[in-house]
């Protein structure tokens, strides 16, 4: 049979759709039920969430749940969500440094807050390593910095000599083997922070010859040679 191609990121996840419509006009119930029942498939939930924080519009809306459901795991998540995403908006926007700080700040309380509301969830793990693409020493953005091994940035493998925010990948691992996501954000800081020429394109090399859990990495590669043609 024929295959019909979908041009959509939300692919043939109806649920989601009908989230997202309901997102744009203001109402977060359908959000609240579908999150509830994709409950702790990571691999669901990370997209979703994802999806639903790009799609919903008006951001205000996640701050309502909060507001509504303080208590709520998922309203605390999305809400760390969005704030993440206007962080990165205000500092690719180029606005003042002090607005930038000041984004990044409220996103990092908010996802500290989810990580407390659900400590197995991966999410709130994958926004905080989305915050070192902005201009500030990423391990501010790892709530148990003081605890761990000097130095912060160096991964304990002879094949992978980059500096990079290692922990928050690993805390992201921990929970979710092969995160999506959490890997494709450390490949934009090596692509986007660091100065070691070509860390980007090794990184993703490595992951696949160190055997990635998802086979969703093993184009990973690819995107390291989009990012090399862009540039050029």
């Amino acid at each position: 049979p024929d295959m019909q191609l979908i041009v959509s990121p939300v692919g043939a996840d109806t649920d989601l759709r009908a989230a997202l419509e309901d997102l744009k006009m203001g109402r977060y119930l359908s959000a609240r039920d579908l999150l509830a029942r994709t409950g702790p498939n990571w691999a669901l939930r990370t997209i979703r969430s994802q999806l639903l924080a790009a799609g919903a519009g008006e951001p205000g809306v996640f701050k309502t749940w909060r507001d509504e459901e303080p208590t709520s795991p998922d309203a605390a998540m999305m809400w760390g969500r969005v704030l993440t995403r206007a962080a990165l908006a205000a500092y690719r926007g180029n606005q003042s440094q002090q607005v930038v700080a000041r984004a990044a700040g409220l996103a990092r309380q908010a996802l500290h807050q989810a990580r407390e509301r659900w400590p197995a969830c991966p999410v709130p793990w994958v926004d905080l390593l989305k915050l070192t693409q902005l201009p500030f020493a990423p391990h501010h953005f790892d709530p148990h910095a003081h605890e761990r091994g000097m130095p912060w940035d160096a991964l304990r493998d002879p094949a992978m000599h980059h500096r990079g925010p290692w922990p928050l990948l690993t805390e992201i691992n921990q929970r979710h083997p092969g995160n999506r996501e959490g890997h494709h954000r450390m490949r934009e800081w090596f692509e986007n922070r660091s100065r070691e020429p070509g860390a980007a394109m090794n990184y993703a090399c490595w992951l696949v010859a160190m055997g990635t859990l998802n086979p969703q990495l093993q184009v990973m590669p690819l995107y390291g040679l989009m990012d090399l043609y862009r540039r050029r």
